[in-house]
């Protein structure tokens, strides 16, 4: 196949990397129906800090919000959310929108890939469909059609986009030749060949449910630990000793990925008349995990409405993404019987009128600190500077372990 122009559509966590990689090689113009996300890309400047001004400086890719400006592609990748609603139900909405923008181009011969989370078969089953639809065309006789898992880490500088093995598929043989030839000329760690589509992305699927899964293990393990005062870390470190012991660790499960993904898989098998019941449950106790800190909290000051820092407001460390953060809804939790200050170096503005977002620690002293995100700024932060910020018989509340000389309370 002669490339003459990939597009990218979606320039999130995930597409934009991956147009930055892709313009190395080829043509390519990258479309997000963010006209102010295509603004600040024109400037240089990445709103979710993943990619550096240089790079985008130095990109030949093209940013555009223009439906028009996407015409002349041959290749169409998409990587669009795949959020969950209210109910925990798959949001597809993303997924269609975009589906029928990209088959209003798509011309004979071309190639469109998926990189979305999805539950398996969602590609054959919802996307093809509306391509075929919009286009007018067949796949497997006038386009193709590939799947390939997103395995971006935000803020992850390490194992960044071509240094992680990249799990290809396609619908069909010659569908899947392309898709690992063109992944091939970007990713230096090699490409993974799934045999169909729905194995691709069964696999995503299951990646972030294992995750799931292992976290609310520690989880369940460090509640009953804590109701027995004992050091749920300490029994980590100990039991790490065994040369087979996987040394998952207890935490707030927020996010885009590992707390909305298994949705996808436990509504699609529940609409099957299949159970899944240790992945329910598992979501049932990650979820649990902000009601557990904040009925700590209340039973330490059970008369009066206490003073309190929240370090780390982000989903992860280091990562400005507040998507269903789990620091934002104990902020929002702990504020209905607390007064909240909010600290975290990746916020500059208010998110909620629940409590005060603070950009130093004037506030103190303080009946109690939650240190919720292991930023590298708090980290680098001294553990007795931090336990001056607490009056004399007030408490760390350190969830992660990331101080363990001065912490009160962990998970």
């Amino acid at each position: 196949m002669i490339i003459k122009k990939i597009c990218v559509v979606g320039l999130g966590y995930v597409g934009l990397p991956l147009a930055i990689e892709f313009a190395k090689c080829y043509e390519v113009i990258g479309y997000d129906i963010s006209s102010e996300r295509v603004a600040f890309l024109d400037q240089h400047r990445d709103p979710n800090g993943e990619v550096s001004s240089d790079l985008l400086r130095e990109s030949t890719a093209r940013w555009s919000s223009l439906e028009a400006d996407i015409a002349g592609s041959d290749i169409f990748i998409v990587t669009v959310p795949t959020p969950v609603d209210s109910s925990n139900n798959p949001d597809l909405s993303f997924l269609v929108s975009a589906s029928r923008l990209v088959g209003s181009f798509l011309t004979s011969g071309g190639l469109v890939i998926y990189e979305s989370t999805v539950f398996p078969g969602c590609t054959e089953e919802v996307c093809k469909p509306i391509l075929e639809s919009v286009s007018g065309l067949t796949h497997g006789q006038d386009f193709y059609l590939g799947y390939s898992p997103e395995r971006v880490n935000p803020a992850d500088r390490i194992n960044t986009i071509s240094k992680i093995t990249k799990v290809v598929s396609g619908c069909c043989e010659q569908s899947s030749d392309m898709v690992d030839s063109l992944y091939q000329a970007i990713i230096e760690a090699g490409t993974y060949r799934a045999p169909t589509i729905k194995v691709a992305e069964a696999a995503k699927i299951t990646e972030n449910i294992q995750r799931d899964v292992n976290i609310a293990l520690m989880n369940e393990l460090s509640s009953v630990f804590n109701e027995l005062d004992i050091d749920t870390f300490e029994v980590i470190k100990a039991a790490s000793s065994k040369w087979n012991f996987i040394p998952f660790r207890p935490g707030l499960v927020g996010g885009h990925c590992i707390g909305v993904d298994p949705y996808y898989l436990i509504k699609h098998a529940a609409n099957h008349d299949i159970a899944t019941p240790l992945m329910t449950s598992a979501r049932q106790v990650n979820e649990a995990v902000v009601g557990r800190v904040v009925s700590r909290v209340n039973r330490l000051f059970p008369n009066r409405k206490p003073n309190i820092l929240l370090m780390g407001l982000t989903f992860k460390e280091d990562c400005p993404d507040l998507r269903n953060s789990k620091a934002v809804l104990l902020a929002e939790r702990l504020s209905v019987c607390s007064n909240v200050h909010a600290m975290d170096p990746f916020v500059g503005e208010s998110v909620s009128d629940k409590y005060e977002i603070v950009s130093d620690f004037s506030g103190a002293p303080y009946d109690c600190v939650i240190i919720s995100v292991l930023h590298s700024n708090f980290l680098s932060l001294d553990p007795n500077f931090i336990r001056e910020l607490v009056l004399p018989q007030g408490k760390v509340f350190d969830l992660l372990n990331g101080f363990p000389t001065i912490k009160d309370y962990s998970l």
